[in-house]
């Protein structure tokens, strides 16, 4: 074997080998993983279904999994839809596929394996002074789960979405075996699996760009603003220079108006006090631990007061605070208790991107029609974005509008009227946070959505990889 690149080690092992040999090495052995039935909820409560479920160990027991049958890789299930499970597919949980497999840092890279969790890889990472500018807001998700949604930080127009970190990957097929996909070589699969819901084949493992990390800790200034007009205009002016720049809304209309709420901003600093003070990693986000509860605890009559308590703590707050680099990376971690007061029934989120030159007409409307219908919402957030949109992947130039409400038929009401807008402001949906999605709705939205199908049909004339959302999406 030949000298690995310099600044090249391999860290499960203490020395350094080539990626290849680590794949060879796991597959020695024949591995089989023994199915069992488990039973899957999406994580806004819309589906469910009993699966056969499989958890390989090693390459090889990767290959052997399925045999003919229809089959889907699963994450961290942190999916609103049913994107890792459903449609009579055999599950493949690749959470024991969660190592490190090679760090560059002379190169700025590093190599993991999928089933990696975002939590894990920032504690390796941080250690050693590097960053990954790209991350959601729960440590529990999976690289690979990043990679199949194509999903945003908390800055999305100054760093955009995963794509940009992505430098290859490790993908397999049961028809095309193991293939190495970059944007350099095999650039089609690469632009169809990211993005691509899991759909292309199993992702094993990724190789990532990383930045060298600029500070110890995190300094997050709150900015409140009167309107969703006025929190667009202060994104505006941070979005382009800050680390993390969104906003946060009660949805509830006061007065005839919604948009009161604040513009978080953030930066990475130097701050002494903060080494060390990381906080370890969170048990999974489980937003059903009030399943069993009839009726949501949000809904008429009570998430006005709920929700003005929360606006009075937050009024309380520094104007500008400082948290440690996990607390800042990750300020969703303890949000399985706002999720739990959903109860049984579950939640519906819609996040769209709005084209720039449309965002006052949006506005506009989306204020008139909650208003006007009043409808059982909960939150919005507000961030602004950047890139271009390929076949399905959530990605373009504009405003990323969220929408959290309560799962009834009035929520349903208010929706319908926010699809004719999305068509009218030519938005586009983001397909794993929106369950009630139809085939038709994504075609409309979706420019390239009859390419998606077509490129998916010649990748994969068996269709061997599908979902409860493939199904439900006609792909």
């Amino acid at each position: 074997m030949q000298d690995p690149p310099p600044g090249f080690y391999y860290v499960s092992a203490g020395k350094a080998i080539d990626f290849l040999t680590v794949a060879r090495n796991n597959c020695i052995q024949m591995g089989i993983s023994r199915a069992e039935r488990k039973t899957y909820r999406s994580f806004d409560g819309s589906h469910e279904e009993a699966c056969w479920v499989e958890r390989p160990d090693r390459y090889r027991a990767v290959e052997s999994c399925g045999g003919d049958e229809c089959r889907i890789v699963r994450g961290g299930g942190y999916s609103y839809a049913a994107a890792g499970f459903g449609g009579g597919a055999r599950v493949q949980d690749l959470s024991s596929f969660n190592r490190v497999v090679g760090f560059r840092p002379s190169e700025k890279t590093i190599e993991v394996e999928a089933g990696i969790s975002l939590g894990s890889l920032f504690h390796f990472l941080i250690a050693r002074g590097f960053w990954l500018p790209v991350i959601p807001g729960y440590p529990g998700i999976t690289v690979g789960g990043c990679i199949a949604a194509n999903v945003h930080g908390k800055n999305p127009f100054l760093h955009g979405t995963f794509r940009r970190v992505l430098k290859s990957l490790l993908l397999y097929h049961p028809d095309r075996g193991f293939v190495n996909v970059s944007r350099d070589d095999e650039r089609d699969i690469f632009d169809l699996t990211v993005g691509g819901y899991g759909l292309t084949g199993t992702i094993v493992s990724a190789e990532l760009a990383l930045e060298t990390l600029q500070g110890n800790a995190v300094r997050i200034e709150r900015c409140p603003v009167r309107s969703l007009q006025d929190a667009v205009s202060e994104l505006t002016k941070r979005a382009g220079s800050s680390e993390f720049a969104y906003s946060f809304h009660p949805a509830y209309p006061v007065r005839g108006t919604v948009g009161n709420g604040w513009v978080y901003a953030a930066d990475l600093i130097h701050t002494p006090g903060h080494e060390g003070r990381q906080r370890s990693m969170p048990k999974h986000v489980d937003p059903w631990r009030g399943r069993f509860l009839p009726f949501s605890i949000w809904g008429p009559g009570r998430t006005p007061y709920l929700l003005k308590a929360f606006s009075a703590l937050e009024r309380r707050r520094p104007r500008v605070e400082t948290k440690s680099l996990f607390d800042g990376t990750f300020p969703f971690v303890g949000s399985w208790a706002y999720f739990s007061l959903y109860a049984k029934p579950g939640l519906f989120e819609s996040q769209l991107i709005v084209p720039y030159e449309n965002i006052p007409l949006f506005l506009t409307e989306i204020e008139r029609i909650l208003v006007e219908d009043n409808p059982p919402s909960v939150m919005i957030s507000l961030k602004l974005f950047s890139g271009r949109n390929r076949l399905l992947s959530f990605e373009n130039d504009g405003l990323c509008f969220t929408i959290d409400l309560c799962r009834n038929s009035s929520a349903l009401r208010f929706l319908s009227k926010l699809d004719a807008l999305m068509l009218k402001t030519g938005a586009i949906p983001n397909i794993v946070k929106d369950s009630r999605l139809t085939a038709e709705t994504t075609a409309s939205c979706y420019p390239e959505y009859e390419l998606m199908k077509q490129r998916l049909a010649d990748f994969d004339p068996r269709r061997l990889y599908r979902s409860e959302l493939s199904i439900r999406l006609g792909l």
